[in-house]
């Protein structure tokens, strides 16, 4: 394969895997806010007058079960978005090094562009940390509106 064929595949890889990683992070983006406006509106319904002043202890247990459960199961859907994106990005970086390569003329045998991460390389947990804490957040203070005040 000639280097042209080679530039054109590379360049192929990089440009899927970055719309890839684009179009993700909007969906990631709808689901945090997505969880979060049903806490809102769940804790927002105590003060719509049509809601009990007083609640059953088992139906307490059941909704702090049912909100702890909505945390988890978002918690480890948004971890493996995150897992995706940093796949995304790694072959995306992999394939544009390997064309940076090709274009100083380093001769290339071998490209591996799904193995281990590059050792500069690391997952931004920041950000799945922040959203995670956020859902929590707001999960507890509706649950608290809910059945404690």
């Amino acid at each position: 394969m000639e280097n042209k064929e080679k530039i054109d595949s590379l360049k192929f890889m990089s440009e899927t895997h970055r719309r890839e990683l684009s179009e993700r992070r909007r969906y990631e983006f709808k689901i945090v806010i997505t969880v979060i406006t049903f806490y809102v509106l769940a804790g927002a319904s105590r003060f719509t007058g049509e809601f009990p002043v007083s609640l059953p202890c088992w139906f307490k247990v059941i909704l702090w079960s049912a909100f702890l459960i909505l945390v988890v199961v978002s918690s480890i859907f948004l971890r493996s978005v995150h897992n995706a994106n940093y796949a995304n990005k790694s072959i995306a970086e992999r394939s544009e090094s390997a064309i940076e390569a090709l274009i100083n003329g380093e001769d290339i045998k071998k490209i591996n562009l799904f193995g281990k991460p590059f050792a500069a390389e690391g997952i931004k947990w920041t950000n799945l940390v922040w959203e995670v804490v956020a859902i929590i957040l707001f999960a507890f203070a509706s649950a608290v509106t809910l059945t404690l005040i």
